[in-house]
């Protein structure tokens, strides 16, 4: 059986559109890829990454229940040719996502960090992004506003703070403690099942510190 009559079966075995969590996806078959249309008549927030992960387990399914996994016919990059939604990688945010987002983000108000001494501040997000370094890597960057700081129970001046940031972000538990600190915020995005998959992704908080007068301490 020839590349073409396999692909052929795995688009019938789909049954198209191919709804992935209320995204539909409509394929058509190339000379040598599989074209992926995208529909969204629920604006459904996702990224191209995560449904590229979805097709590539539908893909895969399909090899193994035919016992074709190991085909040659395949031939090489099989994921790359008949599993990929777009040649840019992209995500798309609703509205109703965005404002949970933003709410979770304006009801976090403290944030405590620890380093050689323990900083406690009143903190207000400035705004925030998400991105995606590779297929398996999610990143919730944020900006963060820090007012009225204390190290170790005492008021200390912006100098001050800025030495406690620096030496904080070489802290080997930096980034697991930001990532704690935020991680009411990060959920709402882990918890869309087309903008994370929680079988083979990973997420991190990148976040930038800035000063009451809008300078920044990293």
């Amino acid at each position: 059986m020839n590349k073409d009559k396999l692909l052929k079966l795995f688009i019938k075995d789909l049954d198209p559109p191919v709804n992935i969590n209320g995204l539909l996806l409509n394929p058509t078959l190339k000379p040598d890829f599989v074209e992926w249309e995208i529909e969204n008549p629920n604006d459904i927030s996702y990224s191209n990454f995560v449904i590229d992960g979805h097709l590539e387990e539908k893909l895969y399914d399909f090899m193994v229940m035919t016992g074709t996994k190991d085909r040659e016919e395949w031939g090489k990059d099989i994921y790359e040719k008949y599993c990929r939604v777009g040649n840019v990688r992209y995500f798309y945010i609703n509205q109703e996502l965005r404002d949970k987002i933003n709410d979770k983000c304006s009801k976090f108000t403290s944030i405590e960090l620890r380093d050689d001494e323990k900083l406690n501040s009143e903190c207000y997000v400035l705004n925030w992004d998400i991105g995606y370094e590779d297929s398996e890597m999610f990143n919730f960057y944020l900006s963060l506003e820090l007012t009225n700081p204390k190290i170790n129970g005492e008021e200390v001046d912006d100098d001050t703070l800025g030495e406690f940031i620096k030496s904080f972000t070489y802290n080997d538990t930096a980034t697991e403690q930001e990532l704690d600190s935020i991680w009411d915020i990060v959920t709402i995005i882990i918890d869309n099942k087309n903008m994370y998959d929680n079988t083979y992704m990973y997420s991190n908080a990148v976040i930038g510190y800035f000063d009451q007068f809008g300078n920044g301490l990293t």
